[in-house]
């Protein structure tokens, strides 16, 4: 059975606030359906590449914007998540190996 970390659904919860659907199936579904089409030979593989990252250099634009409110989005519901856990890791359990994770916001520039 899949259970979540609580560090993939403050990651879900930070895209979503920001009015990304990048937890949503739509995205995979759209993804799949231009994969079908490069296999039914309606477009080409390159073409679909090209689209998709196109969509995703949009959003990524997006999320460095957003960049402080996303990380503060993700803090926040971590910080929620272990108060109502009582876990003292702000990254919560390694859904794989169980080992604790812990949150690092590192300062860079571009």
């Amino acid at each position: 059975m899949f259970t979540p970390t609580p560090l993939g659904l403050a990651l879900c919860n930070a895209y979503d606030s920001l009015g990304f659907t990048l937890s949503k199936p739509n995205l995979r579904a759209r993804m799949e359906r231009l994969m079908t089409g490069v296999a039914q030979g309606i477009t080409t593989k390159n073409i679909v590449i090209t689209e998709v990252m196109q969509e995703m250099k949009v959003i990524y634009e997006k999320m460095e914007e957003n960049r402080v409110s996303f990380i503060k989005s993700v803090g926040d519901h971590l910080s929620e998540t272990n108060s109502i856990t009582n876990e003292t890791s702000p990254g919560g359990l390694c859904g794989t190996c169980g080992n604790t994770m812990e949150l690092q916001v590192a300062t860079f520039q571009r």
